[in-house]
């Protein structure tokens, strides 16, 4: 159990910070790839909802703006595939989280996430 100095430590100094509202439009960034095939989008905070929802945005104003046609991630072939599948129809995949549940090594968190169960619907849609 937490003592009240830490209590009130945390309550005095506690501050939210959100993404700003609304979100930027990353018009300027789409522009400045030009007609670049490949773009890769790193970071260096892995585990962040924020960085995840803001990479799915940008990946999916690629897909509908500049018609990409591929997202590559860091992430084991075996357990990617199963999303890969989901994506693409497979009858046995039928959910994000069924195509989610191989994901049992570190780092979990890093695509089995709150944020990948709308962006794979996206992509499916």
């Amino acid at each position: 159990m937490m003592d009240s100095t830490r209590a009130n430590l945390i309550e005095t100094f506690h501050y939210p910070i959100q993404p700003p509202k609304p979100r930027p439009s990353y018009d300027k960034l789409l522009e400045s790839f030009g007609d670049a095939r490949l773009v890769l989008i790193g970071d260096s905070i892995h585990g962040t909802y924020q960085f995840f929802d803001e990479r799915a945005y940008v990946t999916q104003r690629l897909i509908a703006d500049k018609a990409f046609t591929s997202v590559i991630v860091e992430g084991d072939f075996l357990d990617c595939y199963q999303i890969n599948r989901y994506i693409h129809g497979a009858v046995e995949v039928s959910t994000p989280l069924d195509s989610l549940k191989d994901f049992q090594r570190f780092p979990l968190w890093m695509w089995c996430n709150e944020v990948m169960l709308p962006f794979m619907k996206w992509m499916k849609s």
